[in-house]
């Protein structure tokens, strides 16, 4: 009997001195540089025009917020997780920069033709020799 628990124990041992020995050699690998690039490349703009449509807000957000933010303690009330620090909703998405642009429409000129006005109708088309098709 105690043969049989020296010998467990010493498969034990060399059991667990295999393991340390295997995750000691492997290390966190990383994928390769192309998905590396589309995975780290800035997250598009998002366009919010205002109700009068004479300004533009556009607005880039953080694709993967850090490690911190994510771990950050929340509250559940009535099925909402929030933080009680800013009362912000937990994995709401966080904004890196934002651009107003002014789209407000240029004051406009009305073209008139060469010719002067013409009636609507089938006499407004003309062809290449400059009588009117009919």
């Amino acid at each position: 009997m105690f043969v049989i628990r020296s010998a467990c124990a010493r498969f034990l041992l060399v059991l667990a001195l295999v393991a340390t020995a295997a995750t000691a050699e492997s290390r966190y690998q990383q994928p390769p540089k192309q998905v590396l690039d589309v995975l780290r490349a800035p997250a598009p703009a998002t366009a919010s025009v205002n109700p009068t449509r004479d300004a533009l807000l556009l607005l880039t957000t953080v694709r993967y917020p850090s490690i911190a933010d994510l771990a950050r303690p929340f509250q559940r009330l009535a099925g909402v997780r929030f933080h009680p620090d800013n009362r912000a909703p937990q994995g709401a998405f966080y904004l890196s920069s934002y651009t107003l642009v002014d789209i407000a429409p240029a004051p406009s000129e009305r073209s008139r033709s060469p010719r002067g006005p013409r009636p609507a109708g089938r006499s407004g088309a003309r062809t290449a020799s400059g009588s009117s098709s009919p």
